[in-house]
This record gives structure tokens, C-alpha cells and sequence, in this order.
């Protein structure tokens, strides 16, 4: 008597990966296939599609879609003005950040209008250099969290195609 299950439950296994994530999509002359990760189309054999090409393929998808937050599809403008209607600030920002810049606009009005109640211009030029420390901050850590994603979204797109490429796959241009 044989046993199959073994052979049954890889046979299983190879076709659930194949329908998660990015895998196969086809076969192309029979021998070749293609894997899709994130906007980028390999082609390579069948039989070179393993459980670390999958995963490098998963990766680089997920650190290619998380860079969509940094696009200027994600960016409004923000504005900040006094009470008199004096546009102090305006510039455009993450719309994950809108409201820590709202918060930062509204501890400045507040300060500027008490500073122009005392007629105080050292308090006054005091809340506007804090609004741009805040919004400075804001920025600059919006600008290093980009960075740490564009240079993991590099790694891993290197290590999917060094993959590809000791595989014997290629890049389909289409």
C-alpha cells in the first residue's frame, strides 16, 4: 500500500502560494513564468518559484506599496493664519500629519493673540519661531521616516532581483 499524503499536501501547498500574494500568473512557452511583484513582472521557470523567491517577492510588494504615503497624491496644504487673517504659514504635508500641524497652528494663534492682547511683539515673534520649530520637526520626521522606507524598498527590490537573477530569471518588459 502507498502513501500519497505527503505528495497530496505539497501538491496543495504549491497551489494555495500560488493564488496568495504575488506568485505565478501563467505560463509562458510552457516553461517560463511569471511572478508579479509590486509593479514589476519576472519572468523565470516554474520549478525556480520557491518559498525565499515568494517571500523576497512579498517584501519588496509591501515596502513599494508602503512608499504610496509619500507620494504627492498624499499631500494637502496646510495653512496657518493669525486671527486678522495674516497667512503665516503654508506649505504642503502628509495628510497623516494634518492634524499635528492643526494642533501646532492652534498653540500659535493662542499665543500670538495673547502676545497682541499685551501688545508684547518679543511674545509674539516667540509663538511664531515656536509654530516653525514645531512644523520644522514635523517635517524633518516625516522626511527621515521616507527615507528609511525609500532605502528598505531599495533593499529589498535588490534582494528580489540578485534572487531573480541567480535563478536565471529576467525583468518582462511590457
Amino acid at each position: 500500500m502507498r502513501r500519497y499524503e505527503p505528495a497530496i499536501a505539497i501538491l496543495l501547498l504549491g497551489g494555495i502560494s500560488a493564488l496568495v500574494g504575488c506568485g505565478r500568473h501563467g505560463s509562458v512557452d510552457g516553461q517560463l513564468s511569471h511572478l508579479r511583484c509590486g509593479s514589476t513582472t519576472y519572468r523565470l521557470s516554474a520549478g525556480q518559484i520557491d518559498a525565499e523567491l515568494r517571500s523576497a517577492c512579498d517584501r519588496a510588494s509591501q515596502s513599494a506599496a508602503a512608499l504610496d504615503r509619500y507620494g504627492a497624491a498624499a499631500r494637502v496644504r496646510f495653512t496657518c493664519a493669525r486671527a486678522d487673517g495674516h497667512v503665516v504659514q503654508s506649505v504642503l504635508v502628509s495628510k497623516d500629519l494634518l492634524s499635528d500641524y492643526d494642533q501646532a497652528c492652534a498653540q500659535y494663534v493662542t499665543a500670538a493673540a495673547a502676545a497682541h492682547s499685551r501688545s508684547d511683539p518679543h511674545a509674539a515673534a516667540e509663538a511664531l519661531r515656536a509654530l516653525t520649530e514645531q512644523t520644522n520637526v514635523l517635517t524633518r520626521s516625516f522626511i527621515d521616516e521616507a527615507n528609511r522606507s525609500f532605502a528598505r524598498r531599495k533593499a529589498d527590490r535588490d534582494a528580489l532581483e540578485r534572487l531573480v537573477k541567480e535563478r536565471g530569471g529576467s525583468i518582462e518588459i511590457s
